[in-house]
Order: structure tokens, then sequence, then C-alpha cells
């Protein structure tokens, strides 16, 4: 049983996908992100609007209904309740973003789930917390993984993370100065130039800003001796 909640909602069982009720749903994508949960806690959450006990029976209702929608999808163990799944998502994005970061395995290019939103189009309050977590931590992570593939000399992986992690968030420095420098090292200079007018554009139209002294330093010597920006839009930037 594989649990897609990044980029959008999905239950694969094998090669088929799960058709469940929207309160199923909300169910498993709860259990997926926060782990196993107590039942009174997974109540509360689904339905912090309702009386308590208004809340507990809906969720009995909703395990009823998974029962035959679902047989074995959501396990029932004492008072508790957990996703039965041999693949999450957004567990994997969390564990491949934290071995990044923390340095426990080798640098590589992201797996295909990282980078995407956590259940867009939701509004549960609920998932304000865990996107905003997951969103910093893969950043972090990405920034981290091109840096150590940049100073390998493995540039086009760097720059995969790199570019990520700018597509992901436009404005942030870290992200922006270690892409324009890979394309620098690597003898990208065109490149690395264009990305530098466009972020430095991007901060001045969105926030008033200019870019980091950081970033500056690294487009010095190269203004200084004459080059140019070539007139082409920037790399990754829709």
């Amino acid at each position: 049983m594989a649990v897609q909640v990044l980029g959008g909602f999905e239950v694969r069982r094998g090669l088929r996908r799960l058709n469940l009720r929207p309160s199923a749903r909300r169910l498993i994508a709860l259990l997926a992100i926060e782990g196993a949960m107590a039942r009174g806690d997974a109540a509360v959450r689904l339905f912090e609007d309702q009386r308590v006990e208004r809340a507990y029976a809906n969720l009995r209702t909703i395990m009823w209904r998974l029962r035959d929608d679902a047989d074995g999808l959501v396990v029932e163990e004492a008072d508790g309740l957990r996703v039965n799944a041999n693949f999450v998502d957004f567990q994997a994005a969390l564990r491949w973003s934290l071995s990044m970061v923390q340095r426990e395995a080798q640098p590589e290019v992201p797996p295909p789930f990282i980078g995407r939103q956590l259940l867009p189009g939701w509004s549960e309050p609920w998932l304000i917390a865990p996107r905003e977590n997951l969103n910093l931590l893969q950043l972090h992570a990405l920034d981290a993984t091109a840096e150590r593939l940049m100073m390998v000399g493995r540039f086009g992986e760097a720059v995969a993370n790199a570019l990520l992690a700018v597509n992901m968030d436009a404005l942030r420095e870290r992200s922006n100065r270690l892409l324009i420098e890979v394309l620098i090292r690597e003898g990208n200079v065109a490149d690395g130039l264009r990305n530098y007018e466009t972020y430095q554009r991007l901060l001045a139209d969105e926030v008033n800003a200019k870019p980091g002294i950081a970033i500056q330093t690294l487009v010095a010597p190269l203004l200084a001796a004459g080059y140019v920006v070539p007139p082409r839009s920037r790399i990754g930037r829709r």
C-alpha cells in the first residue's frame, strides 16, 4: 500500500488506485502526515468545530465505512490508529531531507517528490504547521546537498538541487547564491550572470532590496572584467 499526499492525494494498493470517500481521505491524510495517533486525538483534529461526542461518532462512521471501501488500510491498535502503508511520500521526504541536512547519506539528486506541495487545495488547519516545516526542511536539505555536490565537482547534480530550491522559494538568498556559484564554478558564466540579474530584479520588485554581499562578491570580479549579462530569461524561471 502506498499513500501520496505531496502534489495531491492518492492511495494505491499495488497498481490499483483506491477510490475513497472525502471523510476517509482526510483521516488517511492526517495519519500519513502525523503518524500513529490516539483515536480521540484524531477525532478532535478532524472535527475540531464539533462537540467531542459528535467528533467520536463521526470517526466511528469513517472507520466502519473504511472496512468496506479499503479493509486493512487503517489499523486499530488498542486506542490508536495508524495507516497500514509500506510507503508514504511525506514521511519519505522528511527522511531524505533530514539525511541530507545531517549529512547521514551521500549527496544526490533529490527524489521526484521533493519540492511538491503538501495537499494543495486543502484548507484544513492541521496542515499549516506540517506544510511550513516540510518546506523549510526541504530547502535546507537542497541547499546543503547542492553545496556538498559543488565542492566535489558534481556540478550538474549541484545545479539540480539549487535550482529546485530556487523554484520553491525564488527570494531565498542562500539558494540563489549557490545556484549562481555553481554555474560560475563550472565555467557557465553567462547563466550565472543571467541568474544574478534576474534575482537582483526580483528582489527590487518584490521587497525593494538588493542581493547580499556574498552574492555581489561572486559576480563583482566578472562585472569588473567587463562581462555583460546575455539577453535571455533565467533558467527554470516561469
